[in-house]
Protein backbone atom coordinates (compact mmCIF):
# COMPACT_ATOMS: atom_id res chain seq x y z
CA UNK A 1 0.00 0.00 0.00
CA UNK A 2 1.16 3.71 -0.80
CA UNK A 3 -0.19 7.08 -0.29
CA UNK A 4 0.55 10.06 -2.07
CA UNK A 5 -0.43 13.25 -1.26
CA UNK A 6 0.53 17.37 -2.01
CA UNK A 7 -3.00 18.60 -0.29
CA UNK A 8 -1.98 20.25 2.76
CA UNK A 9 1.22 23.34 2.49
CA UNK A 10 3.47 21.73 5.19
CA UNK A 11 5.32 18.36 4.37
CA UNK A 12 4.62 17.36 7.70
CA UNK A 13 0.53 17.73 7.98
CA UNK A 14 0.76 16.01 4.66
CA UNK A 15 2.74 13.25 6.15
CA UNK A 16 0.73 12.99 9.61
CA UNK A 17 -2.67 13.25 7.52
CA UNK A 18 -1.29 10.17 5.07
CA UNK A 19 -0.86 7.99 7.56
CA UNK A 20 -3.69 9.03 9.72
CA UNK A 21 -6.17 7.67 6.77
CA UNK A 22 -4.00 4.67 6.05
CA UNK A 23 -4.48 3.57 9.76
CA UNK A 24 -8.43 4.81 9.13
CA UNK A 25 -7.84 6.81 12.33
CA UNK A 26 -7.79 10.94 13.14
CA UNK A 27 -4.48 12.40 12.29
CA UNK A 28 -4.60 13.56 16.61
CA UNK A 29 -4.78 9.89 17.05
CA UNK A 30 -1.69 8.92 16.12
CA UNK A 31 0.77 7.90 18.92
CA UNK A 32 3.46 8.97 19.19
CA UNK A 33 3.00 12.42 17.68
CA UNK A 34 5.51 12.84 14.68
CA UNK A 35 6.51 15.66 16.44
CA UNK A 36 7.65 13.33 19.20
CA UNK A 37 9.74 11.52 16.96
CA UNK A 38 11.40 13.84 14.29
CA UNK A 39 12.02 17.85 14.38
CA UNK A 40 9.05 18.90 12.06
CA UNK A 41 10.12 22.60 12.34
CA UNK A 42 13.11 21.26 10.64
CA UNK A 43 11.80 18.96 8.30
CA UNK A 44 9.17 21.61 6.86
CA UNK A 45 12.17 24.58 6.52
CA UNK A 46 14.72 21.59 4.86
CA UNK A 47 11.57 21.06 2.49
CA UNK A 48 10.41 24.59 2.00
CA UNK A 49 14.38 25.79 1.21
CA UNK A 50 14.18 22.87 -1.41
CA UNK A 51 11.39 24.02 -3.12
CA UNK A 52 12.45 26.00 -6.17
CA UNK A 53 13.89 22.56 -7.05
CA UNK A 54 10.68 20.82 -8.00
CA UNK A 55 11.54 19.81 -11.32
CA UNK A 56 14.91 18.57 -10.41
CA UNK A 57 14.65 17.57 -6.71
CA UNK A 58 17.88 18.08 -5.00
CA UNK A 59 16.15 16.74 -1.77
CA UNK A 60 15.53 12.97 -1.03
CA UNK A 61 14.98 11.48 1.75
CA UNK A 62 13.04 8.30 3.86
CA UNK A 63 12.55 7.57 7.41
CA UNK A 64 10.27 5.26 9.49
CA UNK A 65 7.46 6.24 11.42
CA UNK A 66 4.42 4.05 13.04
CA UNK A 67 5.60 1.13 10.30
CA UNK A 68 5.68 2.88 7.47
CA UNK A 69 8.34 4.04 5.34
CA UNK A 70 7.98 7.93 4.84
CA UNK A 71 9.97 9.65 1.55
CA UNK A 72 10.01 12.90 1.31
CA UNK A 73 11.18 15.18 -1.68
CA UNK A 74 12.23 18.96 -2.74
CA UNK A 75 8.82 20.41 -3.89
CA UNK A 76 7.01 19.00 -0.88
CA UNK A 77 5.65 15.75 -2.42
CA UNK A 78 5.20 12.83 0.02
CA UNK A 79 4.68 9.14 0.07
CA UNK A 80 4.23 6.35 2.87
CA UNK A 81 4.15 3.05 2.32
CA UNK A 82 4.06 -0.05 4.61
Amino acid sequence: MSVETRTWAEPTQRIVQAIADAEGVEPVDLDPPLFDVLDGDLLNALVSSNETNADEPSLQMSFEYLGYTVYVAAGGAVSVSK
